[in-house]
């Protein structure tokens, strides 16, 4: 890591110690939130069980278990974001396709092994990649969720399906700023 690099993440709003406002304004769900609030977690705790289930790496007796847990997982982060108290590196990093368009995009991280996986060896990752438009200064906007898959992938594999999302999360930014991020949260404000 270079000094660089830890600059760029100690940039972020969610390690700034001031309190935020969450929304979420990415193409696919979660949907329908505008607060780092329980209906967000649920849904992206939801989709990751899903995903989990149907990759076969998660039995049916094992999901709502699994859920559950993943639930406080995602909230204990999201709670950490929301407090500006996210740790550079670690919870929050600087995305260096965005940065390198003057993107202020930055990826929140989860890591974690979970036993209730057939997989159990092997760490479960989360990406999501939020937006900290200079327009907005209090928020905090969800662009894409991208679940890692490292399994049975060579580095290369694993890059470029993130960048992938990474991608998709730059041009998610550029059409919320075409639109303008104040008239897409008072949209969101009226669900």
């Amino acid at each position: 890591m270079t000094d660089t690099s830890l600059a760029k993440d100690t940039r972020s709003r969610m390690t700034r110690h001031e309190h935020l406002q969450y929304g979420w304004l990415g193409a696919e769900p979660p949907h329908h939130t505008n607060t780092c609030n329980d209906l967000f977690v649920h849904e992206l705790a939801e989709r990751l069980a899903t995903w989990q289930f149907l990759d076969g790496n998660l039995p049916l007796a094992r999901k709502d278990k699994y859920e559950m847990r993943t639930r406080a997982f995602i909230r204990q982060k999201m709670d950490r974001v929301c407090a500006g108290r996210a740790v550079p590196r670690s919870d929050v990093k600087a995305l260096d396709l965005a940065f390198a368009r003057g993107l202020p995009i930055y990826e929140i991280r989860w890591r974690r092994t979970m036993p209730l996986l057939e997989n159990s060896g092997q760490d479960e990752m989360i990406r999501q990649y939020c937006a900290e438009p200079d327009s907005m200064n209090n928020w905090v906007f969800g662009l894409v969720v991208h679940f890692k898959n490292i399994e049975g992938l060579a580095g290369d594999e694993i890059r470029e399906a993130q960048d992938t999302h990474i991608i998709e999360a730059i041009e998610q930014y550029e059409h919320n700023e075409r639109i303008g991020w104040n008239q897409l949260v008072t949209a969101m404000k009226g669900r």
